[in-house]
């Protein structure tokens, strides 16, 4: 598609919007009504899009060992907020930052490591770490597919949609052992679904920065202030 509409700085714009919506909708509002399930299928844009310049900031950083190290500090930084926030909350132990810095480890490793059994292993250990990471297993796995396939649209969008269908099963029987009714499991898993906007948008990505440009430190900074400003409104 030429003259694709959406440039990067937008793309980042939508994602960090659907992340606050999604924990809005987490902290704030009945996870069963119907406000709180379209703020959940809107913040399943997040995590792929995210990981979607993962991928591309691999391609295009000049030093990924600073990088890579960026992204740790900001996971630091990050984690006293997501401890704060969460105290009360059956969620993962460790913020997103965490995984996203485990998907440049795992890129690199892809690249890097040439022993095919040695650098699936080393993989599988990535994505085991992440079990304890929001988002887990997933965004190590969007990652690769977005860096491997970079070129191939077709394997690209197939391979991510297994994921997301996986993504999706799973929050069905996550669902079902708490509610015990395949239908309602279904009915509150729908908003799992909406990983396939992410994919959509990113189908519209230009690749350009766009005209006006946003520093690149408000994206970093966003993460760990939002969810701060969460927990601060929870205290109250």
């Amino acid at each position: 598609m030429k003259n694709k509409p959406i440039s990067r700085d937008v793309l980042k714009l939508i994602a960090i919007v659907a992340m606050t919506f999604d924990h809005i909708g987490w902290f704030f509002v009945d996870f069963y009504s119907p406000t709180a399930q379209i703020f959940h299928f809107a913040g399943r844009i997040t995590a792929p899009v995210m990981c979607f310049f993962i991928a591309e900031g691999y391609i295009y950083t000049s030093d990924k060992r600073k990088y890579a190290l960026r992204l740790f500090a900001f996971a630091l930084i990050s984690q006293l907020p997501w401890w704060m926030v969460h105290r009360n909350f059956p969620e993962p132990s460790f913020n997103m930052m965490f995984a996203l810095f485990l998907c440049v480890v795992a890129i690199e490793v892809y690249e890097k490591v040439k022993e095919k059994a040695l650098r699936s292993l080393l993989i599988v250990l990535i994505v085991f770490f992440t079990v304890f990471c929001d988002w887990h297993i997933y965004a190590v796995i969007w990652t690769l597919i977005f860096h491997i396939y970079r070129e191939n649209e077709k394997k690209k969008l197939l391979w991510f949609s297994v994921v997301s269908l996986c993504y999706f099963a799973e929050t069905c029987l996550m669902s079902y052992s708490t509610l015990l009714s395949f239908s309602l499991a279904l009915k509150y898993s729908l908003y799992s679904l909406g990983t396939f906007m992410a994919l959509i948008l990113i189908m519209f990505y230009s690749g350009k920065k766009g005209r006006r440009q946003i520093n690149k430190w408000f994206f970093y900074c966003y993460y760990p202030a939002h969810i701060l400003i969460i927990a601060l409104i929870n205290t109250l």
